[in-house]
């Protein structure tokens, strides 16, 4: 088992990472945005557009972190004005993550051509997600179920993500070869599905088994590298955004 300075610093660099992850990819996002090759502007506001998602969807992390640094009092968990704000908070990141979605179809359709369908599809598939998690609710309606809420509403948002990315990664797999903007740009996409079949399962035991402090350490450990990994890829958009290509000379 880690040594307790060593948990500690990694706890602190595990919640540290989220404002971090969320400010990088906000200047990635505007870097992409002002850059001279209009097609991947779009992308510019796909990136802000999750920068904010992000921002909200860990407020409530950052909330128990302050909490557990008595920064913020617990107190507040309590209040009447919270549910109602978690509850806004989600209806924003809801239709942010609706626009992010339609901003990447619009420009895979600027790009290759793509039809409507995807992002209908898509549309399909948020809609699905949200009837889904509202009969969940529904049927686990007590405390005492919570744990089986919790799984049931877990599994079924990583089955919806999981397609709605996979529709992505296909229309960028079939158009790998005439990719100019972002080369292999569908492995990105790939590496989205593998951080959700992966996170699924590490999320569940860390919010049901939060005790187990030798798992709670492999898990922080693994989500720091998955977001090392999510700023490389911004980074790595940003660059490509900004870099001139070189002027072929053809011979006749």
């Amino acid at each position: 088992m880690a040594s307790l300075s060593v948990i500690e610093l990694v706890k602190h660099i595990f919640y540290l990472r989220i404002p971090v992850v969320i400010v990088y990819i906000f200047v990635c996002g505007f870097l992409i945005l002002i850059s001279s090759k209009r097609e991947m502007r779009i992308l510019g506001i796909w990136a802000l557009l999750v920068g904010t998602g992000n921002c909200l969807s860990n407020i409530r992390l950052l909330l128990e972190y302050l909490c557990s640094k008595n920064l913020v009092s617990q107190d507040i968990f309590r209040k009447d004005g919270y549910i109602s704000f978690m509850n806004l908070v989600g209806l924003i990141t809801l239709a942010l993550y609706i626009a992010r979605n339609i901003m990447m179809w619009l420009y895979e359709k600027r790009n290759y051509g793509t039809k409507n369908a995807p992002i209908i599809a898509i549309i399909i598939l948020i809609i699905c997600n949200m009837t889904s998690r509202y009969i969940i609710s529904m049927t686990f309606r007590s405390y005492d179920q919570y744990k089986s809420m919790l799984i049931a509403t877990s599994c079924s948002e990583a089955v919806f993500s999981i397609a709605i990315v996979a529709i992505h990664l296909v229309i960028f797999f079939k158009n790998r070869a005439i990719d100019r903007n972002i080369p292999k740009f569908w492995l990105f996409h790939l590496y989205a599905i593998i951080t959700a079949v992966t996170s699924l399962p590490m999320d569940l035991k860390a919010n049901l088994d939060y005790n187990n402090d030798n798992f709670i350490f492999i898990y922080m450990l693994v989500c720091i590298m998955f977001s090392i990994f999510t700023l490389s890829f911004y980074t790595y958009a940003a660059i490509r955004a900004h870099k001139q290509e070189t002027a072929q000379t053809w011979y006749y």
